[in-house]
């Protein structure tokens, strides 16, 4: 079979070049309207993604507003902040609490004597046993280690150690030792005993009621505070997680005499910000429906999805929702725009902090209903919301719809193929069988030409 650079040789005519024109003109059309057909489809499927994206923000939103625990959190506030400072979980009461903070918790602190010592003086050996609340270990100090700095470098690098960072502190009398706890309170006081070796470890010891050669600097001490007049003592640290029920103090600086108030109020700009958040998605919804199906008139041109009913639906839902009524409440607060929350000729929502912040004031429970309740805004829009993105909801639907679009294009396609190359075969045999004969009638007319040429009283062209 001739393939297309030798179509045309027999009768001088480039068929080939005109077959490759006759199969791109009959396949151009077919593959314009798929190549168009496939892009709007393409297009379609990125705005639906678009869609389904402002979709689940908004459905976060208002799945934030369902949780009963936004509407009781707390607030914790100190006139004191130089003293103490505070912060409260859901579960704290709301009140006011006068707080004195007397003393801080302190870590324990040990120092040696000085006299004449340097940081390479020979103390002794033996075993030093250091006890920090009842947890002790032991620190082996030989002749090659007995040097005042090498003692504290086995103190701090034993591993066994429970808790005392030991470091040297010279002044015009010579080295201390120094022993601190690492943690405050009574619990972590500081004990040290020697035995064995050459009795030089003694000057270490401290064991209260028995042999104090080192000087208490810092006493492990609980931190001390008055609430509302009554006495605290019960913690080690500086933390106080058990004086108020739901809230943690800290505290900062001991001042004697000196009373600031810790006030746990309602924290309604935890509400506040939720609803924001709310505002802005629903706001991001409204829009990406209007750039999605915008028509420009002057132009006569739509966007993506103009007319599309999923769409349309979803915003005539929304806005049903949003402006209905909550049944089952007071006049006051039944509707969003009883906090604050308005809908505007635009489509779009706006919140007036202001008003929301009166209504939680007023009741905060009535607010989270408005919002959680079985009838309330936020489940009603959670369950919109779910039929819309959950799986074999009105957007997967929407979008599996155009993706079988796509594989029919696909499919299109391949039997566009098929039917080019069986035209392109057809064809090919046809101008192939032309050229033939075309080649063949060449060849007798210059046979005949060449024979009657011959015949007597035929005359020379020339």
């Amino acid at each position: 079979m001739a393939n297309l650079s030798s179509i045309g040789l027999g009768s001088g005519i480039d068929l080939g070049n005109l077959l490759q024109q006759i199969v791109s003109a009959s396949r151009a059309p077919t593959e314009t309207r798929l190549a168009q057909t496939e892009a709007r489809t393409q297009a379609k499927i990125s705005a639906i993604g678009t869609f389904r994206s402002a979709l689940s923000d908004l459905r976060t939103a208002v799945e934030a507003l369902k949780e009963s625990e936004l509407y009781s959190k707390r607030t914790a506030t100190s006139t004191e902040t130089d003293l103490f400072s505070a912060t409260a979980e859901n579960t704290a009461s709301i009140g006011v609490y006068d707080i004195e903070v007397v003393s801080l918790a302190t870590a324990h602190k040990l120092k040696s004597s000085a006299a004449g010592l340097t940081s390479t003086t020979v103390i002794g050996t033996g075993t030093l046993t250091i006890s920090v609340g009842g947890s002790s270990f032991d620190v082996e100090i030989d002749s090659d280690n007995d040097e005042l700095k090498q003692i504290r470098d086995a103190i701090n690098d034993d591993p066994d150690n429970t808790g005392v960072r030991a470091t040297l502190v010279s002044d015009d009398a010579g080295a201390h030792l120094v022993l601190t706890g690492t943690e405050t309170g009574l619990a972590n006081a500081i004990e040290v005993t020697a035995s064995g070796g050459d009795g030089g470890l003694n000057q270490l010891v401290y064991d209260p009621g028995v042999l104090e050669n080192l000087t208490e600097e810092t006493p492990a001490a609980n931190a001390s505070i008055n609430i509302d007049g009554d006495a605290y003592t019960g913690s080690d640290s500086n933390t106080i997680t058990d004086a108020i029920d739901g809230v943690t103090i800290n505290l900062l600086k001991g001042e004697p005499g000196t009373t600031g108030q810790l006030k746990i109020t309602q924290n309604n700009g935890a509400v506040t910000s939720a609803v924001n958040t709310f505002v802005t998605a629903y706001n991001k919804v409204i829009k990406t429906i209007g750039d999605l199906t915008r028509y420009d008139a002057a132009a006569k041109r739509g966007s993506v999805l103009t007319g599309d009913s999923l769409l349309r639906t979803t915003e005539s839902t929304l806005r049903s929702i949003v402006t209905g009524q909550v049944s089952g409440f007071s006049i006051t607060y039944s509707t969003l725009s009883s906090l604050g929350i308005t809908l505007g000729t635009s489509g779009s929502l706006a919140a007036d902090s202001t008003k929301l912040t009166a209504a939680l004031d007023a009741d905060p429970s009535v607010v989270e209903d408005l919002f959680s309740s079985t009838s309330g805004f936020a489940t009603k829009l959670d369950s919109a919301l779910d039929k819309l993105l959950d799986t074999g909801g009105a957007v997967e639907a929407s979008t599996s719809s155009l993706e079988t679009t796509l594989k029919d294009i696909n499919k299109q396609r391949a039997a566009l193929d098929l039917r080019t190359a069986a035209l392109e075969e057809r064809l090919r045999a046809q101008f192939t069988a032309m050229d033939s004969l075309v080649s063949k009638l060449k060849n007798t007319s210059s046979f005949l030409t060449a024979q009657l040429a011959k015949l007597p009283g035929a005359r020379s062209a020339s």
